[in-house]
């Protein structure tokens, strides 16, 4: 039997519940739930106290913090043990980014993400948390561009907001042990509750003020998840629609799969059916009929009090996250990808641990004293002792010398098989171009295909200009760019900017109008390398001319 807890804050309302699972069967132990409007108020006022105070701008998490400990005194009544409660994350807040990598080792795997999640971290600026899992995609929906690779998922999360959601709600007394982005919740309450069936492609969306938490299952494996920052009740329902179709389309390029058309469609959240005409346009355009996926039908609310458990039952719909946030860790299927700011992790495992260790040390300490005073009475038994240390330390030092060996035997491997598979790589432009790519691609913009094409980008070029250019080298690149943030067009004009700065590359030019969907912008641009480029690519084309 486990437990766990879930705190999920919104402008749709707060919610804290715990959830028992005994096998199979799931029980709502406690809740704590705060209506719409009280949390509408209470933001509406922490926020014009910030403004007072000189602050200004849109409400933070540190006014959402603020305003939840308005509003917890009765939460904490409830009986909610928070201790070891998962944070929800949505929107801006935690994004979610898609990789392959090659099938390699576990430790090799391990350096390779590594490596990625601090280039991303690096580019981010602010201090950022990463985590990743390998994904599992069903073979039936699985594209043969995906290959033999490794499907993986990186969340990332920025450390100073969540820092600041954390500290508010630990000086309530209800510390968060764990973050976890909205959309995987979702799935893990849709996993954690027995709503997967094999053989069957589902989309769940949950449909809440600020925008849409969008997921992709099959099998019961997380394919694709997705947050989508929007203002719901200002947008006609035709829009909503579009967004989560082109979130389809946008997950079916990104992992590469054959199909993504979903058999059935499941539709949570507190605004479904606020939005008129949404569940049937939606149905529509899937092809599917929508079913609510409502996490109190599965759940055993016989230990709740009577007008708890009917107020559970009235917002039924809208607890999904935060029943899956407190489903995390209780299900094999479900993921656990933690975004706790690592400086958290730290004083915690400071606190859990390195204090009894310390404590433990100590005690050793006091303990060493007595066999000192007990040694001046027998010395034959303290130099006994000390033989007995200096083997041990003996020992200790010919491990640590065999394990200093064995780091620098994996090191030159490691070196040795990035050499091998540099120098084993093809096409010496095509690689230049993909290493200026590496560079100069922000984190939000992917190039989905690239082809080489002698002509590109000299078409409409003035003659001077076009024979000074035939020498080059010609690519035609294809992508998209994520628009969740509304700044796609931005993403792609610096996209464009870094690769025109590359000393390597002679011309870049756009050679169709870009066309921007609801939550996607794709492009078409012409590449040209120049002939005689060398440097770092030269090298990583294993000295090609």
């Amino acid at each position: 039997m486990s437990r766990g807890a879930g705190i999920w804050l919104s402008r749709d309302g707060a919610a804290l519940v715990a959830v028992r699972k005994r096998g199979t069967e799931a029980a709502l132990v406690a809740a704590a739930l705060v209506p719409p409007e009280a949390v509408a108020d209470a933001l509406d006022d922490v926020a014009d106290e910030a403004a007072g105070a000189g602050a200004g701008g849109a409400p933070g998490p540190e006014v959402e913090a603020a305003a939840l400990k308005r509003l917890a005194p009765a939460a904490i009544a409830r009986g909610v043990r928070a201790g070891s409660a998962t944070l929800a994350l949505s929107g801006r807040d935690a994004i979610l980014r898609y990789m392959f990598v090659p099938i390699v080792p576990p430790w090799r795997l391990r350096l390779i993400m590594e490596y990625e999640t601090g280039e991303l971290a690096a580019k981010g600026g602010d201090p950022i948390t990463c985590d990743w899992r390998i994904l599992t995609i069903p073979e039936e929906i699985k594209g043969p561009a995906a290959g033999k690779e490794l499907p993986v998922l990186v969340g990332m999360a920025k450390d100073g907001p969540v820092e600041a959601r954390l500290a508010a709600l630990a000086r309530l007394r209800l510390p968060a042990s764990a973050v976890l982005p909205a959309p995987i919740a979702l799935f893990n309450a849709f996993v954690g509750l027995g709503h997967a069936e094999d053989g069957k492609t589902s989309i769940l969306v949950d449909v809440g003020s600020d925008g849409l938490e969008i997921v992709l299952e099959r099998d019961g494996f997380l394919v694709f998840a997705r947050s989508v920052s929007m203002d719901v009740a200002r947008t006609p329902e035709t829009r909503l629609v579009e967004a989560i179709a082109s979130s389809l389309k946008f997950a079916k390029e990104q992992q590469k799969l054959r199909a993504a058309k979903p058999d059935r469609v499941f539709v949570s959240g507190a605004r479904p059916k606020e939005v008129k005409g949404l569940v049937g346009a939606l149905g529509k355009a899937l092809g599917a009929e929508p079913t609510v996926l409502d996490p109190t039908e599965r759940l055993d609310l016989s230990g709740l009090a009577e007008d708890v458990r009917e107020e559970v039952q009235a917002r039924g719909p809208s607890l999904a996250i935060a029943v899956g946030l407190a489903l995390a860790s209780q299900h094999p299927q479900a993921l656990d990808l933690d975004l706790l700011p690592a400086p958290v992790r730290r004083r915690r495992e400071f606190r859990t641990r390195t204090v009894f260790m310390y404590a433990a040390a100590a005690a050793l300490a006091v303990a060493l004293g007595f066999g000192l005073v007990r040694g001046f009475v027998a010395k034959a038994s303290v130099e006994s002792r000390a033989k007995e240390l200096a083997k041990l330390k003996g020992e200790l030092e010919a491990r640590r010398a065999d394990l200093e060996a064995l780091g620098a035997r994996n090191a030159r491997d490691a070196a040795a098989l990035d050499a091998l598979a540099t120098r084993s790589a093809a096409g010496p432009a095509a690689l230049r171009l993909l290493d200026r790519l590496r560079e100069a691609t922000p984190g939000r913009v992917s190039v989905g295909e690239m082809a080489l094409d002698a002509q590109a980008g000299l078409d409409g070029l003035e003659a001077g200009a076009a024979e000074g250019l035939k020498r080059s080298v010609g690519f035609r690149l294809r992508g998209e760019v994520d628009n969740a943030a509304g700044d796609a067009s931005l993403q792609l004009d610096r996209f464009v900017a870094r690769l025109r700065a590359e000393p390597e590359v002679a011309l870049v030019r756009q050679t169709s109008t870009p066309v921007m969907g609801p939550a996607s912008l794709s492009f078409t641009l012409a590449v040209r390398l120049k002939p005689d480029a060398g440097g770092r690519s030269g090298a990583a084309a294993g000295g090609a001319p």
